[in-house]
């Protein structure tokens, strides 16, 4: 996507496409009955193992399958997990599945950050899994902090919210988390390298990185100066995983704005 970008050409995708119809004998066993099951009474911790070793079980081939009939069951964060463990890069509709659209949507309404930009935060944070919680506390969609989700809450006056057990919730989650996701693309000129380290970092820490360039270099060094290697990698992905929402909802897939390309850091 750098090399596209620096000749000025747009980037072409490589999508493979999974099977539509998925083979019944891997659909109809006991191993998908349970993850059914599961998933009809809400039990999707013990689903998602159920899953997991499921997969891991079949080949390639097969494990595309299952990432289809994940997605085509709306079981998005399940999609994911199946081509993560079958390796399955190109198989993008599975990856980046638009989920959660209806929301993204509403929440992103009159605000500056693009959908495509706060769906891919999501993403990269949880991969749509809705009831993940870091060790640190981080919970959610769009992994929110208890703290930073109080802080938001005050700024925005968003009604409703009242203890963390609400971040699982996708809705609250979604409207809390494009909400602080905002508040640090305005914070740093609607720039999404420095929005999304910040959302990883801190705004404090990108403070310091920019001060320390003091606009010296380009935009792919400065992503490549961040001293955080786990930064450094969310940056990366985000600002691709954005390309990727763009191109799914209908526009070109450019991995910087002209603005972000053209600046110095």
């Amino acid at each position: 996507m750098v090399a596209a970008q620096r000749i000025g050409e747009e980037y072409e995708l490589k999508i493979d496409k999974a099977p539509q119809n998925v083979d019944s004998a891997l659909t109809q066993g006991p191993e998908m009955a349970r993850v059914r099951e599961l998933m009809y009474w809400n039990l999707d911790n013990t689903a998602r193992s159920e899953w997991a070793n499921l997969v891991k079980s079949k080949s390639k081939t097969e494990q595309a399958q299952l990432a289809r009939y994940a997605f085509n069951n709306q079981w998005w964060d399940l999609s994911v997990q199946a081509t993560i463990a079958g390796k399955l890069w190109d198989h993008l509709e599975e990856r980046f599945p638009l989920a959660y659209n209806d929301l993204f949507k509403r929440y992103t309404s009159g605000k500056e950050i693009p959908q495509s930009y706060a769906m891919a935060i999501a993403r990269q944070e949880s991969a749509w899994n809705p009831k993940v919680k870091s060790p640190v506390g981080a919970s959610g969609l769009m992994q929110i902090m208890p703290g930073t989700a109080t802080h938001t809450v005050k700024m925005f006056s968003i009604p409703g919210y009242s203890s963390p057990g609400q971040l699982l919730d996708p809705e609250t989650n979604i409207n809390i988390g494009t909400s602080y996701l905002q508040y640090v693309y305005q914070q740093f000129g609607n720039n999404r390298i420095f929005s999304s380290a910040a959302y990883n970092a801190g705004p404090g820490r990108v403070r310091t990185w920019l001060g320390n360039s003091a606009g010296r270099i380009d935009a792919v060094a400065f992503v490549e100066s961040i001293p955080f290697s786990e930064t450094r990698g969310y940056v990366k992905n985000v600002l691709a995983y954005d390309a990727y929402y763009r191109y799914f909802m209908g526009d070109k897939p450019t991995l910087m704005s002209a603005t972000e390309w053209g600046r110095r850091y």
